[in-house]
């Protein structure tokens, strides 16, 4: 494994975007809405930036017809995939690799904890662009890592993943070392501590909804409190992951899937101070203990020394999804941001990010339609892999 050797990752908010992988899933000639946020996008990025998208080669024909009818400033490249492999694949191309150079040239690192169990993704971009693919031997997918200027995050369920795998099980300090070691710099950490939780036992009762859905093909263990949950099922794994936490209150956790949905730096500074941005769940959502844990966040990074700003969001209680207002597109040279929008009744939130974006001195591009994503708990970085910048 290569998890010992330094790499440089690739930033977040490094400068303008040359290249960058998306997936065009087949389905997606079927979903118009999902289709439309694909259309949005690419329409918004310049001449100046190639996009490289990984296509069904059956629908080749499709994909260029449709590519075609867009007037688009940007270059479209198709990557054919062979066979129906395309379609096997259900993890965002953020999650399955990160981008890194090397000295001089660039890698792609597929950590451990990909779902795309073979690397496939990264296998197929690397053999059309020629780029190497090499496995680091961590639990870390693209949307727990998030690299700013000079620093670098990662989501502390990457943490606690990295020391729970197979085999290799270690401390938390050894697996935070471990994943350091990709780029010989330790990140910090982004979570909430259960101490700064107010309500624990609402805390509580909803993190074991969350984690049975999360774990629901796991059905074969004992269901002690299935009563509670009708529907869900809640094994033993699930009650000592929750418990941990509950006896342990000064340990990090997270509840989303992963935290570029609710975090993201900014590149900006107040003083000395690094400015990153926290989601603030709006009115309606306390029900359900969203802003107890988004709060608990924000005061963690702000005893870590960050100016920690915070940009309203929506959690839908009944779907249990929030809206990524986070799950961004940065460039710097120009200072772009690339900016999911929900519409609807979420255009309160929608435009309040605008200027909040515009208040740090971003030109923002506006990424309707992206509700139909949500439910995947994704947006527009989780679509997205920055593969070389100017």
């Amino acid at each position: 494994m290569t998890s010992n050797a330094s790499y440089v990752l690739f930033s977040d908010l490094g400068g303008a975007v040359k290249r960058i992988a998306m997936q065009f899933a087949p389905f997606l000639f079927q979903d118009a809405d999902r289709r439309a946020v694909y259309a949005s996008l690419l329409g918004e990025f310049g001449c100046t930036t190639h996009v490289s998208v990984l296509i069904d080669a059956t629908q080749a024909d499709l994909f260029d017809d449709w590519v075609s009818g867009l007037a688009l400033k940007c270059t479209v490249v198709p990557v054919p995939v062979p066979g129906d492999e395309l379609g096997k694949i259900r993890v965002w191309i953020r999650d399955s690799f990160l981008c890194a150079m090397e000295g001089s040239t660039r890698r792609y690192l597929r950590p451990s904890s990909s779902k795309d169990e073979d690397g496939s993704q990264a296998q197929w971009l690397g053999q059309f662009d020629g780029t190497t693919v090499e496995p680091v031997n961590v639990h870390l997918d693209g949307g727990d890592c998030l690299v700013g200027l000079g620093i670098w995050f990662v989501g502390a369920q990457a943490v606690w993943h990295t020391a729970d795998m197979e085999g290799q099980t270690c401390t938390y300090p050894e697996a935070l070392a471990r994943i350091g070691a990709i780029q010989g710099q330790l990140p910090f950490v982004v979570g909430y501590k259960v101490a700064n939780i107010r309500n624990k036992f609402q805390w509580l009762l909803s993190e074991l909804r969350y984690k049975a859905r999360e774990a629901a093909a796991e059905r074969s263990e004992v269901r002690p409190l299935s009563g509670l949950f009708p529907g869900l099922v809640i094994t033993l794994t699930i009650l000592r992951q929750v418990l941990f936490f509950l006896m342990n209150q000064d340990e990090l956790t997270q509840t989303w899937a992963h935290v570029d949905l609710i975090f993201c730096p900014t590149g900006r500074k107040k003083g000395d101070k690094h400015t990153i941005l926290v989601a603030q769940a709006q009115d309606g959502n306390e029900a359900d203990g969203q802003n107890d844990r988004l709060n608990a966040v924000a005061d963690h990074l702000t005893s870590q020394g960050f100016d920690v700003q915070r940009n309203p969001t929506f959690f839908v209680v009944s779907d249990e999804y929030i809206l990524g207002y986070n799950n961004v597109i940065m460039q710097t040279n120009p200072d772009i941001v690339w900016l999911p929008q929900f519409g609807g009744k979420y255009a309160v939130e929608d435009e309040r990010n605008v200027e909040i974006w515009e208040g740090l001195g971003y030109e923002v591009r506006k990424i309707p339609g992206c509700l139909a994503f949500a439910k995947s708990q994704g947006a527009i970085r989780c679509l997205t892999n920055v593969v070389e910048r100017y």
